[in-house]
């Protein structure tokens, strides 16, 4: 359509934000007849515009009764496949049809909670997702803050119920959770007396392992106990301001002034205060200003012994840490005029720092052993400790006092006690009452990585097969034996496998390590959460987050998120594809029959999908923020704000334009983490210390590298092209 089609749309009283949308439906070859409705705000044209180009059904919503909002939810129901009759209703608010659609999309019916707020049913909605039951608090009144909070606490498998009541706010709640997930004693601020701030405080204080009679008072501010807090971590005598006649300015410029001294008298000083001495003018005693160091000087020709010496020093009041040697030297030296050190105080030691003693190893690496030969041995590799329930796991040993020290006038230096450690974070474990042991409560699988106690339940059984029944375990699973046809294991932590594997389904939510391997006649899969370990693959699926070590693999399909290891003297990948998102490290590929064999790095070509849907949303939600800005001021500058206020419109303005630029944020912050990802991508490499055989291709990001017999490479994208070079 042409410029004077355009003029005669203008002519028909489209505004210009109209004639926006219709020029792009027109320069997009779409029917515009379902928005052409002068009634249509802009932002509503928008909306059945982008539903036409996605090939929905528009004129379900294609009505002036329904907001853009509902709109973009019932466009948005359509795109994912779901049954928008349930929740098209132009008297449903937008973001209740938002909570139907996304629990529809999930495969949860909300609509017999539709009466709830949105809110509400957004956490019912993700509960219900992590097998949840969060009904019974939504009938006691809780609201949306606090609902999700509970959600949290009960996804982390926190039992929070007996520790909350419906008058805790949301954060306070969030403070309770995080508190019983370190195993504190929360009855200490776990209450009303207590806003969040303070309970964060006083739980930052508790992990720390302090004294709580010095700030555990609800009427100080939490700014206040912080100023406590951090007098208490430095070892400072915090009883000189924790009073609550000071502010917490007050306190603060207290303890800084207190951390100077403290400083100050730990430091030497090369200030010299004379002083005559009381046996003669002709001897002269220096005292550092911080009482660890005396100096004396001999005036030229006077006659002096050691006992004057001594006698001297006495009268100066120094008795400790004098240094005979020196006064020896003085004497059978004749050292005049001349500052000779002669005695030095003894410094304070600070405590030992507490400590953490494991009753169990937490060296264990997870990774297989390197044979000498090159080759890897999975079935010899210690994987994991195991502990009963009631085994003490670990012990904590508090911070000791120190030693004082001693001035050489006999004033004692105090000494520090030693940094105390924070409480281990973790799960599967009770604390003692003084909070040092650490006791296992389930019988399972024990690990410390990360600063973190985590103890899962472990099960251990014998061969797997259709006759013992599938596994779907909340834990680990140990199979001492083989895995047969046909058979199912699921677990969310680790799975580990003695055995042969079959063709068979494996999933974990952690780590799988196949101390044999699997051959699986082109029917099994293997997917991990993290990393996999396997002897080989033989036509087979295995994907992991992580890496994935192996030492043999023929016709199978295989891809990670980390970097794909076959290494060792005898290390061969024969056929099939693998991919890995970082990087592999190969000995032998592909045969010399020639078989077709893939290699494939990078996230390059995924990558680049995702940045183009991302930057076409941003597009389209700046699009509307534009819009929806024009007729915010429009209406502003037609109508006065006391009008405007009270206008039902107006408000749903400026919420849509509040919510439209949190999602722009959220989307240019996702648009610079794929720019990141995409450029460390690029960098990813292929490193084959054996033989490339022909048949072999290498893919990097689309572009490929067809391999003649040729050996010890290294394969990497430069510029459009793979580049190889000896390794």
């Amino acid at each position: 359509m042409d410029k004077m089609e355009i003029n005669d749309f203008r002519e028909m009283g489209y505004s210009e934000e109209q004639l926006v949308e219709i020029r792009e439906g027109i320069n997009a070859g779409i029917d515009i007849k379902p928005y052409l409705n002068k009634e249509f705000e802009p932002i509503q044209m928008h909306e059945i515009r982008m539903g036409i180009m996605s090939g929905v059904p528009v004129e379900i919503y294609a009505d002036t009764k329904y907001d853009w909002f509902q709109m973009e939810e019932i466009r948005l129901g359509y795109e994912h496949g779901v049954d928008v009759s349930l929740y098209a209703d132009p008297d449903m608010p937008y973001d209740r049809m938002r909570q139907i659609r996304r629990g529809l999309e999930d495969g949860i019916n909300l609509l017999p909670y539709k009466d709830y707020k949105p809110a509400i049913l957004r956490e019912l909605r993700k509960a219900i997702k992590s097998h949840i039951d969060l009904i019974p608090y939504i009938e006691e009144g809780y609201d949306s803050e606090q609902l999700e909070q509970i959600r949290i606490a009960c996804e982390h498998g926190i039992d929070i119920k007996p520790h909350i009541n419906v008058e805790l706010r949301g954060v306070s709640i969030e403070q309770i959770s995080k508190g019983l997930a370190l195993g504190l004693d929360v009855s200490v601020y776990g209450n009303l007396d207590y806003n969040w701030q303070q309970m964060r405080q006083i739980r930052h204080g508790l992990q720390a392992r302090l004294d709580l009679k010095y700030f555990c008072n609800p009427m100080y501010t939490w700014e206040q106990m912080q100023e406590i807090i951090l007098g208490l971590k430095d070892n400072l005598d915090v009883t000189k301001y924790n009073s609550l006649i000071y502010s917490a300015g007050d306190m603060k410029r207290i303890r800084e002034e207190m951390l100077s001294q403290k400083e100050e008298e730990t430091a030497v000083s090369t200030e010299n205060t004379y002083d005559e001495d009381e046996i003669a003018n002709n001897t002269f005693i220096t005292v550092t200003d911080d009482e660890m160091a005396a100096y004396i000087e001999i005036r030229k020709g006077f006659d002096i012994t050691a006992e004057a010496i001594r006698e001297a020093l006495k009268n100066r009041g120094i008795e400790n840490g004098i240094i005979e040697s020196s006064i020896k030297n003085i004497v059978e030296r004749n050292w005049y005029e001349k500052s000779v050190l002669v005695a030095v105080g003894k410094k304070p030691v600070t405590g030992k720092d507490g400590y953490y003693e494991f009753f169990f190893d937490t060296e264990i690496s997870r990774k297989p052993l390197l044979l000498p030969d090159g080759s890897v041995d999975y079935q010899n590799t210690k994987w994991y400790c195991c502990v009963k329930q009631g085994d003490l796991v670990a012990k904590y040993h508090p911070a000791e006092y120190g030693v004082p020290g001693l001035t050489v006038l006999g004033r004692e230096m105090p000494a520090n006690k030693g940094s105390e450690k924070n409480l281990l974070p973790g799960k599967g474990f009770t604390l003692s009452q003084n909070q040092q042991e650490y006791y296992a409560s389930i019988d399972g699988k024990v690990e410390y990585k990360n600063g973190h106690l985590e103890i899962d339940r472990m099960l251990e059984v014998e061969d797997v097969s259709s006759i013992t029944g599938n596994i779907d375990f909340d834990g680990s699973v140990h199979i001492k034996g083989n895995v047969m046809a046909g058979s199912v294991i699921r677990a969310t932590e680790d799975i580990i496998i003695d055995g042969f594997v079959e063709s068979s389904v494996i999933e974990s939510g952690r780590c799988i390590t196949l101390n044999k391997g699997v051959n699986a006649n082109g029917g099994g899969k293997i997917v991990a959460g993290d990393t996999i370990n396997g002897k080989f693959f033989e036509e087979v699926y295995v994907s992991a987050k992580g890496d994935i070590n192996f030492n043999y693999a023929l016709n199978s399909e295989i891809s990670c998120g980390g970097i794909l290891n076959s290494i060792g003297k005898n290390s061969t990948i024969i056929g099939g594809s693998v991919h890995a998102d970082k990087g592999i490290n190969a000995t032998n590929v592909g045969n010399k029959t020639g078989v077709r064999t893939l290699l494939s790095l990078g996230i390059g070509n995924e990558l680049r999908k995702r940045m183009m849907k991302v930057s076409n949303k941003l597009k389209d939600v700046e699009q509307q923020i534009e819009m929806l800005t024009k007729a915010k001021n429009e209406m502003e500058s037609k109508m006065n704000i006391e009008d405007l206020v009270a206008m039902p419109v107006f408000s749903k303005i400026e919420n849509a334009i509040y919510t439209k630029e949190i999602e722009r944020k959220k989307l240019i912050t996702i648009r610079g983490q794929l720019a990141y990802k995409s450029k460390v991508s690029e960098a990813v490499v292929a490193r084959i210390y054996g033989t490339v055989f022909e048949g072999t291709t290498i893919e990097i990001d689309g572009l490929y590298w067809k391999a003649y017999e040729i050996r010890d490479v290294i394969a990497k994208r430069v510029g459009k092209k793979i580049s190889v070079a000896p390794a």
